[in-house]
């Protein structure tokens, strides 16, 4: 199961009915890491403030008593996080009553799918990684200073983007990007390879 949770483009944490951690996937362990507002301490959650505290308690709790799912806000601003908290009842394959937390992605898709969208389309080189910037939530004008051409260039590749992928606007292609299944795994394991001291051999 840690493997098939690990493949998930955002991050999952399962916790006992102490709210001690069981399990944490590869994109909770990325996402919750020190410096956020909501960070991994071996088997504990921690938060940054009392306030933060009071929720996701409050969540747990009524998790695990009332069997109630919640979708809770910690932190504000650039360091604000959105997490899902679901039961999971006894008869589901758990000694103990346990909770879910599933974390909010920081990007609408993963950088190995969008380049295996990108070949599905045949989108070129320059038109990928515009897409990729999109993805990130970046505006037109963005783009084009980041990677030194015209905005008329940017402009002229997301048409192309558009006419490729069948989207009528960058709205609709993005909506469209975050309903792709993930490709994390993948990208994980190709990473491995390349920095390991056998990586660049076959």
């Amino acid at each position: 199961m840690a493997l098939a949770l690990d493949e998930m483009d955002y991050g999952v944490v399962l916790l006992d009915e102490s709210f001690q951690v069981l399990h944490a996937n590869h994109q909770a362990r990325v996402a919750l890491c020190p410096g956020m507002v909501l960070t991994l301490d071996g088997t504990a959650l921690r938060v940054g403030t009392a306030a933060d505290q009071r929720v996701l308690e409050e969540a747990l709790l009524a998790a695990v008593r009332r069997g109630i799912r919640r979708l809770i806000c910690l932190g504000d601003g650039e360091q604000r996080m959105r997490v899902s908290v679901v039961p999971l009842p006894v008869g589901g394959g758990w000694r103990s009553p346990a909770v879910m937390l599933a974390v909010e992605r920081t990007q609408a898709c993963a950088h190995l799918t969008v380049q295996g969208f990108a070949r599905l389309c045949r989108l070129s080189p320059g038109e990928e990684q515009v897409l990729q910037a999109l993805c990130l939530a970046q505006d037109p004008a963005e783009i084009a200073r980041q990677h030194g051409v015209a905005l008329s260039t940017v402009r002229t590749q997301i048409t192309n983007i558009r006419t490729k992928t069948g989207t009528d606007s960058i709205r609709d292609l993005v909506h469209h990007m975050s309903m792709l299944p993930p490709l994390i795994g993948a990208l994980r394991q190709q990473a491995t390879r390349a920095s390991s001291p056998q990586g660049g051999t076959n």
